[in-house]
Order: structure tokens, then sequence, then C-alpha cells
């Protein structure tokens, strides 16, 4: 069961009542608690697997430094204390950040949302649906290999105040399911995915047809031992919504992380107001995107999720920023200030990060294209912040000849730089699809987030052997 959250509620208003007497320009707490259970099989374990944690992480702001600290504890004497050695220290200043309500005003609000809802189905049969899962793969054809299937479900309380007067909770719940064919043949290895992810209970299994999407990445895997190796070079691009959510996210959008401007480490500090692309092209940050994964009511600053418009019609509009960035470049906090949890101080993060999509049909997109190629299903990407970079990875790919596609492809490689890729982008589709995912600041301190968009062709892109 989870911590009582008028128990909570106690403590958080004593640490809020010592930062007000403390006088510091600016104090806030939150505490957090969550419970996660994950199923998983493959053909040599099956494994059911718990998490918790709780605890609370205080922060203030005191001329213009910011100190944090987690507390993995609920003594509220030894938190009240520590609360009083926090709003104590003596600044050694780092950045000139000013108070946050000297930049803005922020109004005290208060919310309290719990979206979390009793199991309609007992752990016995989410094993039993996983074991489905795996079966229906494995044993689709001698050339599967392996399988995997991982069902996790979390639920995460998180309560929040600060010196400002707000008091916020929310209590989301978050289900996801990642299913993976390994074929082989001789030497060769493929696989195939599926990976669903919601904020959402285990009713999201019903929506889920288990048989169309356990045929579907088996044939794939299987087809793509025969596949082709793509060419390297030059070519006309068309990617899906997939591969578009990588360099909406990995090539684009870390580079609009505030901290790294703070940092003098983002390639996009010198374009701000600026065309970066042509006038269909735009790009956005969307915390309150419905039951996306990388959706939540408020950040962990206390900032309402919002949809933040990094490019607008082609031209760069908005980096992504906390309290802290805010402060310091005279901006608004855009609700993007994130932590993996209690024990994790707060940096700028995406949340669902997108392509929006335009008027184009799919099928326009391969008219006049003699040679190219068609890039289908992400698999990874890396960021590069500093450089505006791209390497980001298909699972998948098809030829394009005189606009059709004909020969299947294995996984290709996208490379070059984000900016020029964008100024060469001249069709935007009307479909539109998200991916889940987990990101991390560097290797470590994950959230939950998404990215996607539609179809778009791009008129020259280096590609290459993924």
């Amino acid at each position: 069961m989870f911590l009582d959250h008028e128990l909570v509620k106690d403590v958080l208003e004593k640490i809020v009542d010592i930062f007000e007497k403390s006088r510091v320009d600016y104090g806030d707490v939150r505490f957090t608690q969550a419970k996660t259970t994950s199923i998983g099989k493959d053909k040599e374990k099956e494994e059911t697997n718990y998490y918790t944690n709780y605890g609370f992480h205080l922060r203030v702001l005191k001329r213009g430094e910011w100190r944090t600290l987690g507390i993995a504890s609920l003594n509220e004497n030894e938190i009240s204390e520590e609360a009083k050695r926090l709003s104590s220290f003596s600044p050694q200043v780092k950045y000139h950040a000013k108070e946050p309500s000297k930049i803005k005003e922020h109004k005290a609000w208060f919310v309290d949302k719990n979206l979390v809802k009793e199991a309609r189905l007992s752990l016995e049969e989410k094993t039993e649906w996983v074991r489905d899962a795996f079966k229906r793969v494995k044993y689709f054809d001698k050339r599967i290999v392996n399988a995997s299937c991982r069902l996790s479900e979390s639920k995460s309380e998180k309560i929040f105040a600060n010196t400002e007067g707000s008091f916020l909770r929310q209590n989301l719940p978050r289900f996801r399911v990642i299913i993976i064919a390994h074929a082989k043949s001789g030497k060769t290895i493929q696989q195939d995915y599926f990976s669903e992810a919601k904020i959402s209970d285990d009713s999201l299994l019903k929506k889920i047809d288990l048989n169309k999407v356990t045929r579907k990445i088996s044939k794939t895997a299987i087809s793509l031992l025969n596949a082709k190796k793509p060419p390297s070079g030059r070519f006309p691009v068309i990617m899906d919504g997939d591969m578009a959510g990588l360099i909406a996210h990995e090539s684009f959008g870390h580079g609009t992380e505030a901290d790294q401007v703070l940092r003098n480490r983002s390639f996009l500090k010198n374009y701000f107001k600026k065309r970066v692309a042509e006038n269909f092209v735009t790009i956005c940050d969307n915390g309150n995107y419905g039951i996306e994964w990388g959706s939540f009511i408020f950040d962990d600053e206390g900032i309402k999720s919002r949809r933040n418009v990094l490019i607008d019609k082609g031209v760069f509009k908005s980096f992504l920023h906390s309290r802290e960035t805010a402060s310091v470049l005279s901006f608004e906090p855009t609700g993007n200030g994130r932590a993996q949890d209690f024990l994790h101080r707060v940096n700028v993060r995406m949340t669902n990060t997108y392509f929006e999509p335009v008027d184009w049909d799919v099928e326009e997109l391969f008219e006049g294209i003699k040679y190219g190629i068609y890039l289908v299903k992400s698999s990874h990407g890396m960021e590069d912040p500093e450089g505006g970079g791209i390497q980001v990875t298909s699972n998948m790919g098809w030829l394009i000849e005189n606009g059709h596609k004909t020969k299947l492809l294995r996984s290709c490689a996208l490379t070059g730089k984000v900016l020029e890729l964008l100024k060469n982008m001249d069709a935007v589709c009307k479909d539109f699809k998200l991916r889940p995912g987990t990101c991390g600041k560097g290797y470590e301190d994950f959230v939950p987030v998404a990215c996607g968009g539609p179809h778009i062709r791009i008129k020259e892109a280096i590609v290459s052997s993924g």
C-alpha cells in the first residue's frame, strides 16, 4: 500500500515553513513513491520482479545558487533537520540565477489527480498473457530461435509543495509491453519488435491484438534474414513516423535543452528565432499529450505540463527550460524539469517530442524518386547536442526504384548534420504515430518519453549499413 498522502502533506508543509523562515529566495519539496511489477520470459527463464521506493527531495535557491538534497527517510524530525541545514548554506555562485518570481510570477496552484484504478487482471492472468506471447513468437517458425516478452506496470505518486504556496499531487499508472522475435539462418541473426506503453492500467492488454502483433514481428524477423544490405551514399530518403521521432528527439531535441546552453554545449545556441527549415516543418515537445508515455500533469518543479513549439513553421522558437535555466537566462519554465526519482536532481528533459503532421499522403512521397531509401521502424540513436550530428538507425528499410518499394533492406544508418537534414525536408505527411521509450541524461537518470511524427521526405541524406 502507498503511504497516506495526508501524512506526507503534513511533512511537506513543515519543510516549506522551515524554508520560509530561513528566508531563502525560493524553496520546494517533492515526495515520490513508486511500485513497479515486471513479468518477463524468454527461452532461458521466466521471472517476476517487484520494485518499490519512496523519499523526499528538497531544494532551495539562495542568493543566486541552487542546492538540493534527496532523503530516503520518513522520520519527520530527521527531514526537518536536513531542511534547516540545506537552507543555511553559504552560496558560492556558479550561475547568476534570479529569484523565480522576478522572471515570471508563478501564482500558487492546486491540483489533486488520482488516475490509478483497481487492477482488472490478476498476476496469474498477466503472467499467462506473457507466456502466450512468448509461445506465439517462439513456435511460429523453426527459424525463430528465441523470443522475449516483458510486461511492466507501475503506480507512481508525486506530491509537491513550494514557497510560492502551491500544493500538488498526481498519482499516475503506467503500463508497458515489449515483444521481440529473434530469427536465425546460418550465421545471420535478425529481429523485429513490438512496443506499446501508455499512462494506463492493465486494460491496455485488451487493446493489443496479440495474434496480429506476434505474427507480424515473426514474419518480419524471418524476412530480414534474406534482406539486402543497404547501399551507402547520398540518396533521397523517406522516413516513417518512428524514424522521424528519432530525429526530433535524439538529433534535434537534446540541443534545445537549456542546461546544454548554460554548459555551452548546444549547437542551437546561435539559431534562436532563426529559420532552420521550410515553413511546413514544425517540431513540438508536449508533456500534456493525453495518456502518451511522456505525459504528466506537472513536472518535478511543480510547473504545469504544456505544449512547447520548438520549431514553428521552420523557425527555431524555443528552448526547453527548468526553473533553474529559466532563472539564469531570463525565460519562463516550460514544464521540462524532470528527475528519475527523489534521489536525482532536476534536469531539463523532453517529454513527447514530435514533428507535427501536414497534408501529404504517404503514397505521394514516392512519386518521382528514381533511386532512394525508405527507412522503417527505429532501432536506436545517439545524441550530439554540442555538434548537432545525426546518428540514428532503422530496424529495416526498402530500396525505392522508379517510385516504388522494391528490395527489402536490413538495418540502415542515417548520418550527417541535423540542420542540413531539416533544410532538405521537402514533404511532410498527415499520418502520425508516437513511439514510447526512456531517455537518460547522459548514461543515467532515465525518464519516460515518447517521440514520433508523420512520414517525411528528404531530398538528400547520407545512408549506410546499420
